[in-house]
């Protein structure tokens, strides 16, 4: 989104979605790269009085607040998952 904007066609009205990703809170997650680092961010969204999710807007000011030049937005449901195997 650019300001307040779907240049890409997310919204449920260009067709590609069943829903509008871009209305709503959410689960949300997103990679972004700024100052030569890549900064992932998961927010839940679904405890009821525990936590809200973002609106994809919400989203997109986290990521400029922590210096993020470029981000995609990923799935924020159920897939997120981060493991660790440790091989030594």
């Amino acid at each position: 989104m650019i300001d307040g904007t779907d240049r890409e066609g997310f919204s449920a009205g260009a067709g590609q979605f069943d829903s509008d990703i871009t209305v709503g809170r959410y689960p949300r997650c997103a990679l972004g790269v700024g100052d030569g680092e890549l900064l992932a961010v998961c927010c839940d969204g679904r405890r009821t009085g525990v936590d809200a999710g973002l609106e994809l807007g919400e989203l997109a000011r986290l990521m400029i607040s922590f210096g993020v030049g470029e981000a995609i937005n990923l799935d924020g449901g159920g897939a997120p998952r981060s493991s660790t195997v440790d091989i030594c």
